[in-house]
């Protein structure tokens, strides 16, 4: 496969000038020959059609003579396979609508003439919330779930489980990101004078060879990310890993499953100046600058908070101001008054190994 960059492109007869976002897309096509050669190589069951009552042998026998591969024509089943896929549908609708129902998965078999459902229950403290019932024990919504689907004609088998989902798989990566070693991305970055991008981060939290890089849940999604550089001194705390298996994006997590785009990457910021970070701890939380340039240990350039709130966890994430990027989280500092305060080194210092925020 192979990436389409994002951009504005012209769309339809009247080349309507339209925004994509970047995506993947297969460089060569699959035509019908090399689905018939991939039937008889692997012995992949061929496509079905059902009928409910007796075939309509012309139409049937015209319509499989025409496709490449061996098609099985079954009738006299009693239903059609629009008639099993229509109550399928209803009864999913049926079992979301039930209370106590998270989400659920609805198939059928169009051979045996069945309902396949698989049920996830919401959790006993969220179900609670949203309900006067007291809790979501699997039995009581089992039998509830079975009430709601009774049907004489198609069978319905039900399945209730925790482990009922889905999950996205984004072909991305961004800043704000989480990593396997506790911490979190700061912002991509991208070499000054070619198109290399890097996952910037903390350099504390760039220490070991590899590690995964995980989406948040609404994108989903990881990739195992190699340490390219890690420094902790006279440029700060900061590094940066290979960006793994995605693609890069200039966009970063600035709250929880909510993403931005970085617009501009900002200088040492003022004292007084407001700013906000996200780590996968803390969340979002926002402060004002203290200190500014600030020399602590080995680390020098940094940037002190007041008013914030971070945790472990947090390091490696997203200091930013609406669009504009600001630094990245190093962790907490005291200065003996009994009040621990935010500290980051500036996203700018990444240009002194010729790197910098990749913005839009």
């Amino acid at each position: 496969m192979t990436l389409v960059e994002e951009g504005i492109y012209l769309s339809g007869p009247d080349n309507r000038s339209v925004w994509l976002d970047s995506y993947l897309i297969d460089v060569y096509p699959t035509t019908n020959e090399d689905y018939a050669r991939f039937v008889h190589a692997t012995g992949h069951r061929p496509p079905q059609h059902g009928h409910g009552g007796r075939c309509p042998v012309t139409e049937a026998i015209d319509l499989a003579s025409s496709l490449p591969v061996p098609v099985e024509i079954v009738g006299n089943r009693g239903f059609s396979e629009a008639e099993l896929a229509a109550a399928a549908d209803e009864s999913h609708s049926t079992l979301l609508a039930q209370s106590g129902v998270d989400t659920a998965i609805t198939a059928y078999d169009v051979r045996l003439g069945t309902i396949e459902a698989w049920v996830k229950p919401l959790p006993a403290s969220e179900f609670s919330a949203r309900s006067s019932v007291a809790t979501a024990a699997t039995p009581e919504l089992a039998a509830r779930v079975e009430d709601a689907l009774g049907t004489d004609r198609f069978p319905i088998n039900i399945v209730i489980s925790d482990q009922v989902g889905i999950e996205q798989q984004d072909g991305y990566i961004r800043g704000g990101g989480l990593l396997s070693v506790g911490c979190t991305t700061g912002f991509n970055l991208k070499y000054l004078t070619s198109d290399t991008k890097r996952s910037g981060t903390a350099g504390h939290c760039t220490k070991v060879s590899s590690q995964t890089y995980s989406n948040h849940s609404t994108a989903g999604g990881s990739t195992t990310v190699s340490k390219i550089w890690s420094h902790q001194g006279s440029w700060g705390d900061i590094g940066y890993n290979s960006t793994g298996s995605k693609a890069a994006t200039r966009t970063f997590y600035h709250d929880t499953n909510a993403t931005r785009y970085a617009d501009a990457r900002g200088a040492m910021p003022s004292t007084g100046t407001s700013i906000c970070h996200y780590g996968r701890t803390s969340g979002k939380s926002c402060g004002t600058v203290k200190y500014r340039n600030v020399s602590i240990g080995s680390l020098q350039h940094m940037v002190v908070m007041s008013g914030a709130t971070c945790k472990g966890g947090d390091s490696g994430g997203p200091w930013y101001s609406g669009g504009t990027a600001y630094g990245i989280h190093t962790g907490l500092t005291n200065y003996g008054d009994g009040n621990n305060r935010c500290v980051f080194a500036p996203a700018y210092l990444f240009q002194n190994r010729s790197y910098d925020v990749w913005t839009r």
